[in-house]
């Protein structure tokens, strides 16, 4: 997701990017809106794991 991200915002960053189709800019922009979404949705995940891995962790003695 990242790297898709940093792709697009690289392609966006560029004058030829503003030059193509304005469909294309939309679903470029449409794309990276997905991919922030996405990527919090992600990383809320994560957190919620690691909180419940060291819970775990935590009631069982042992650590990492």
């Amino acid at each position: 997701l990242e790297s898709e991200q940093s792709a697009l915002i690289t392609r966006m960053s560029e004058p030829a990017f503003y030059a193509s189709e304005a469909a294309e800019q939309a679903r470029a922009h449409e794309r990276v809106a997905e991919l922030a979404t996405e990527l919090e949705s992600t990383y809320a995940r994560w957190t919620e794991l690691e909180a419940l891995r060291e819970e775990i962790e935590a009631e069982s003695g042992t650590g990492a």
